[in-house]
């Protein structure tokens, strides 16, 4: 599906979304400098609250994947670093994640909510995202080794959208480059991705070296940046890294708005606060210099 063909209301919903996770870096990097002692306690502000209200109008627009990865990011902060899950609880995470997921689906297709429509809506997803992997499978050579030409220019997508509308046009294109598979409503497995980027061997090595970045981010994240930045990294781990392609799973959610964003947040808000504090001591100064200002 060729999503530049919705116009204004995919640059609008592509828009809002960005906001949406530039706000939820933002939310997390002020809720791990203020922790709590319980996780409730660490969770309930202004800044979650503020997330959620605009994640609900994301939900209405069809973006569930988003809402979903917030939720299971939020789990995964107070497993981590508060109080593991028991495994009756997570069952109950999981099967009501998944039911929600169904029924926002269900209602954005204005379809009639039971048991088997809820379990077809499920079932669609990773049905679709198993059509890219099966035909490219029945169709193409799988190279040991390639070179991530297609990676290199999927960072083309950082640029906004509404800055460049038509950057969908000029987005690396593997069919044009020989490469045959069918993506029904822009899904496409992980593994087409890797394989076309860095080749059978090259996979097994970038996969290593995705473990081990988790695994140093879990074991630095004793600041809030590097805790805000695992969180987020893991969370768009569990869905968006294995049915989106690389532009949108690797460029945008991981390196943009988990990786970059945070550090890019705390920067400003480093400066913001180094400002202030000059123009206060300087105002200080001035006072104690001329007590008539």
């Amino acid at each position: 599906m060729d999503y530049s063909e919705l116009g204004d209301a995919f640059t609008a919903k592509g828009t809002l979304t960005a906001i949406s996770l530039v706000l939820l870096a933002l939310a997390l990097l002020i809720t791990t400098t203020n922790e709590e002692t319980t996780f409730i306690a660490t969770v309930s502000n202004r800044w979650i609250l503020g997330y959620f209200l605009i994640a609900v109008l994301l939900l209405g627009m069809g973006e569930r994947l988003y809402v979903m990865t917030s939720l299971l990011l939020l789990v995964a902060y107070r497993s981590v670093f508060f109080k593991k899950y028991t495994l009756p609880q997570l069952l109950a995470f999981v099967f009501g994640m998944a039911a929600l997921s169904a029924v926002a689906g269900l209602i954005r297709l204005r379809a009639s909510v039971d048991i088997s429509s809820l379990i077809l809506n499920l079932a669609f997803e990773p049905v679709f995202t198993a059509y890219s992997l099966i035909s490219f499978l029945g169709s193409n050579h799988v190279p040991w080794i390639a070179f991530p030409k297609f990676l290199a220019g999927d960072f083309l997508n950082l640029v906004p959208t509404a800055v460049m509308g038509n950057k969908q046009d000029f987005l690396p294109d593997p069919t044009k480059a020989g490469y045959y598979f069918v993506s029904p409503l822009g899904a496409l497995n992980s593994w087409v991705s890797f394989i076309i980027n860095f080749g059978l061997i090259g996979t097994a090595f970038v996969m290593s070296f995705v473990g081990y970045l988790l695994g140093w981010l879990r074991k630095e994240a004793t600041s809030p940046i590097v805790k805000t930045q695992y969180l987020m990294c893991s969370a768009f781990m569990v869905f968006t890294f294995f049915r989106d392609p690389f532009s949108v799973s690797l460029v945008k959610n991981i390196f943009e708005f988990s990786l970059f964003a945070p550090l890019f947040l705390a920067l400003v808000s480093g400066l913001l606060t180094w400002s202030s504090v000059g123009i206060r001591n300087d105002v200080h100064s001035r006072i104690h210099l001329n007590p008539h200002l």
